[in-house]
């Protein structure tokens, strides 16, 4: 009762008691795809003493019940991240400690700003998190579905938080990259609009409303979702 959950703007404001999960389910993902987001902690460890990580979940399926699956990928801000998951027991993919990476930003010090971008993708055989633009792991898709982790990796997807950590996260997307270069091969979009829609502005904005209503590119709406929140 104590993790908060608030729009704060564009972003949402999350601020948990213990580790959390925030997800919608209408917010699911399947075959090939890339979850992204970015996590702005304003101020490094400053309900802490110790860092602790903050990201994406994927692969959500049974959430909320004791035959839950899911796997995220989570960045601290002294350079380390995680990937790990429910099945529904917890496991690790990347050791008890996580891992270290250059890509991974770190903080000033304490109480200074740090931000990661981060993103999962699922692209035939294979499942990676990127933080900052780098694949820091990559997995065979047969070693995360399995008994005793996911059931598939398609399924719902959402937000992981450590205990007493805080942060902003923007940008919440799912992107199908198959279905938008499927789209520009066969006329049903054009590139111009691929150049607008990476370039920004109220036209860009606007064809990208309009792809979102076909589904292959979804923004998050803070005012449609309503988020279930599990908390582990």
């Amino acid at each position: 009762n104590s993790a908060k959950l608030a729009k704060d703007g564009d972003a949402l404001h999350v601020i948990p008691g213990p580790a959390v999960t925030y997800w919608n389910p209408a917010n699911k993902a399947s075959g090939d795809y890339t979850v992204k987001a970015t996590f702005k902690e304003p101020k490094y460890m400053n309900l802490n003493d110790h860092p602790h990580p903050y990201g994406l979940v994927i692969a959500g399926n049974d959430l909320g019940t004791d035959q839950q699956s899911y796997l995220y990928c989570a960045a601290y801000g002294n350079g380390n991240f995680i990937v790990r998951g429910f099945g529904p027991a917890p496991f690790q993919m990347n050791g008890p400690h996580g891992s270290a990476d250059p890509a991974v930003n770190k903080a000033a010090g304490v109480g200074e700003p740090v931000t990661q971008e981060i993103a999962i993708s699922v692209r035939g055989e294979k499942v990676e998190c990127a933080i900052n633009n780098k694949v820091v792991a990559s997995y065979d898709k047969s070693t995360l579905v399995t008994p005793g982790k996911l059931k598939s990796t398609d399924g719902v997807y959402g937000i992981r938080f450590a205990h007493n950590t805080e942060a902003l996260v923007t940008g919440l997307t799912i992107t199908k990259p198959l279905a938008l270069r499927n789209a520009l091969r066969t006329g049903a979009i054009s590139n111009e609009w691929a150049w607008h829609s990476r370039s920004g502005g109220q036209q860009g904005r606007r064809r990208e409303r309009d792809r979102a209503r076909r589904s292959d590119r979804r923004p998050f709406d803070h005012h449609r979702h309503l988020w279930h929140r599990l908390a582990i």
